[in-house]
């Protein structure tokens, strides 16, 4: 999986979020990822967000890194919208900057695939010396079609 260097133009994003780190995330019944995906639905986030951008798509997207990939993050599952869409009530907003981006892709089975595409990007930073991870703001794009894109941001 070779990623690929954008320039992406950021926005906004509305849903819920919980505060975890990925220790926690592979270990079975310690994980909050899973619930918050189950919340998206179960609740109609989708439908509830209002100021949607189009297509509507919706989105993961970590933020407040306390450090880098072993360190606690706050991960908000949400769809995209424009930047002055209302926050319905128990629901949060942040914000995607505009940046330079790694975009990988998540193809197969999910979750699976995109749990072996996060332990690829971790390996690819690992050992990549030319280009350095920001730990500011990355995110998911879930499209349609099955797969899912992730933007890392970048120096």
């Amino acid at each position: 999986m070779e990623p690929k260097l954008v320039e992406h133009e950021g926005g906004t994003a509305v849903g819920h979020d919980v505060r975890t780190r990925n220790q926690d995330e592979m270990q079975p019944g310690k994980g909050r990822i899973p619930s918050l995906w189950e919340r998206f639905s179960r609740e109609g986030v989708a439908g509830r967000v209002q100021g949607k951008r189009q297509p509507e798509t919706p989105v993961g997207v970590y933020s407040d890194y306390d450090s880098d990939h072993t360190g606690y993050y706050t991960l908000m599952v949400g769809m995209l919208t424009e930047p002055a869409a209302p926050v319905p009530a128990g629901m949060k907003k942040v914000t995607i900057p505009a940046g330079k981006y790694l975009a990988f892709r998540a193809e197969g089975e999910m979750p699976a695939a995109l749990i072996q595409t996060w332990i690829a990007i971790w390996k690819y930073f690992g050992e990549t010396s030319d280009v350095k991870r920001k730990y500011l703001v990355d995110f998911e794009v879930y499209h349609a079609a099955g797969p899912v894109d992730v933007y890392v941001s970048v120096d």
